[in-house]
């Protein structure tokens, strides 16, 4: 049966009454049921909202919702508890006293909801502690708290701004803490992990299952969830692209799939694009376009040297576990936790990461080509376009002039005298490109900077750092970087670039075989 998708609708009361489609999680949620305290990180719009709703209405009793879910035909004891959601996504945080003025009028309505009322003295902190007390009158309260972190990952580039509302924080967790003899449940999501010590003061007993294999598929679609719940929909999708299923299937997965959560291999669909993709019938970066904080943004110039390096770090479980510090922040874990790299690989207690999908790897790069080239989305687009164009008709005179071009834009500030840095930049331009160069292909005798495969082209790329574009290219040939291509039915062109650091100049050169 093919049901409509919950577009923008992420309340799981509305998905069930509304007949909207809904990947079931309960069996996962029976598991975590067994438990009291967790914390689950996770990108934005990748459906943490939803859980929350979710567990709210398990735990408000409502099994009629659940009828056609695991959780519905299993032995789950329907006992109604009294919850208190709280999203800090949705409360004003743009100073610390207007937060703190949020939060008491948030608990106000909480409270009224229930038939209480506070005294006009109450702080924000009394009232939760006033409010725990009465609700688990009946029964031990549940705590469901979304985005967290929210207040503070807006205003990370302003660090004293960031501890006025941390301070609001740690005074909420704080009484956290110790209304706990009331609690029956408490669930926590965001984005990222702010340390123990500097935010949650005192919940030792949070079990965080970010990296947890039982969590790995808790929030976004499997393959098999897809294919069994979603193919009509797919079907659709295929028809309009004039493609058929299977390619269509493999195009979704090169866009979309590949988040990894864990040491397991599954990996799983961001929700956000397939939900959009399947209704509005068109491949676009809907996830990169409506989930990049603008504090990513902010914090790329104070960061930017790291990005040439930022596949190549590899992390033991406490590292990509790791939290944050106000101050302290660390953009290749930053990028990890708001789901801009994810686990690509994991082998003998190391995690490596990379782009999860072509989705985040061709607009996050076109970001950083925009920042490079300071142009505009519109003007970054024209110029892919073009490039793109330039490389599928093998225009490499086009390909040159762009790419000197754009690199006599680059601020004087980012030159630097590290080779792998130009090596970087090409790549990043390419990657914006979503031509997906390799990077160091291994021969017999070494290894090449970039190759560029297209349907009939094949360009082999070598960068050199004050030297000669004639050196790049002796270097492809001396050391047969195109030795693997040779049998393949195209045309292979070597490109030799060489970027002078004090002219601030870049030389190409190139041969056709």
């Amino acid at each position: 049966m093919k049901k409509r998708l919950p577009i923008g609708i992420s309340e799981f009361k509305e998905i069930i009454d509304g007949q909207y489609l809904y990947v079931d999680k309960t069996k996962i949620l029976y598991e975590l049921l067994q438990g009291k305290q967790y914390f689950l990180s996770r990108p934005r719009r990748f459906g943490k909202t939803l859980l929350i709703s979710t567990l709210e209405q398990i735990f408000l009793g409502n099994s009629k919702l659940f009828k056609d879910t695991w959780i519905g035909s299993s032995d789950y004891e329907w006992k109604k508890h009294p919850v208190i959601r709280l999203n800090f996504s949705g409360m004003d945080y743009s100073s610390a006293e207007k937060f703190e003025s949020s939060f008491n009028a948030t608990l106000d309505a909480i409270a009224l909801k229930n038939g209480y009322s506070f005294p006009q003295q109450f702080s924000f902190v009394t009232k939760f502690t006033f409010l725990m007390e009465q609700l688990s009158h009946s029964n031990p309260v549940v705590i469901l708290i979304d985005e967290y972190d929210y207040p503070l990952i807006t205003h990370v580039d302003n660090i004293e701004f960031s501890k006025q509302i941390k301070s609001v924080m740690q005074n909420f967790f704080t009484t956290l803490k110790a209304t706990e003899p009331y609690m029956h449940f408490s669930f926590l999501t965001g984005v990222s992990r702010f340390s123990k010590t500097s935010i949650f003061s005192g919940l030792n007993n949070l079990n965080d299952i970010t990296l947890d294999p039982l969590a790995a598929d808790l929030l976004g679609y499997t393959q098999h969830e897809l294919e069994n719940l979603l193919n009509q929909h797919v079907i659709d999708l295929a028809q309009e692209e004039s493609a058929s299923v299977t390619d269509t299937y493999t195009k979704l997965k090169t866009w979309y799939n590949g988040y990894r959560f864990s040491k397991n291999e599954l990996r799983v669909y961001n929700p956000f694009s397939i939900i959009n993709v399947l209704t509005k019938l068109r491949f676009v970066h809907y996830w990169f376009g409506t989930g990049t904080p603008s504090f990513l943004i902010k914090l790329l110039p104070q960061y930017y040297s790291e990005l040439e390096n930022l596949k190549k770090y590899t992390f033991d479980e406490d590292a990509l576990a790791s939290s944050f510090e106000i101050g302290q922040l660390r953009l290749d874990l930053l990028l990890y936790q708001t789901g801009y790299l994810t686990i690509s690989n994991y082998h003998d207690g190391i995690y490596s990461l990379d782009f999860p999908n072509q989705e985040v790897s061709v607009a996050f790069n076109t970001h950083i080509f925009g920042y490079l080239t300071h142009k505009n989305v519109i003007a970054v687009s024209q110029i892919v376009r073009e490039m793109r164009k330039a490389f599928n008709l093998c225009n490499v005179q086009e390909i040159f002039e762009h790419l000197q071009t754009l690199f006599s834009t680059l601020p004087y500030q980012l030159h630097n005298k590290r080779e792998s840095y130009y090596h970087s930049i090409v790549h990043t331009f390419l990657y914006a490109l979503g031509i997906q160069p390799t990077s160091e292909n291994s021969t017999s005798k070494g290894r090449s900077d970039l190759v560029v495969e297209t349907e009939h082209y094949i360009y082999i790329f070598e960068v050199k750092l004050d030297k000669s574009p004639q050196a790049a290219l002796d270097q492809i040939k001396d050391k047969n970087y195109a030795e693997p291509y040779l049998k393949l039915d195209k045309k292979i062109v070597l490109i030799g670039l060489n970027f002078s650091y004090e002219e601030k100049q870049m030389q190409i050169d190139y041969k056709n075989i």
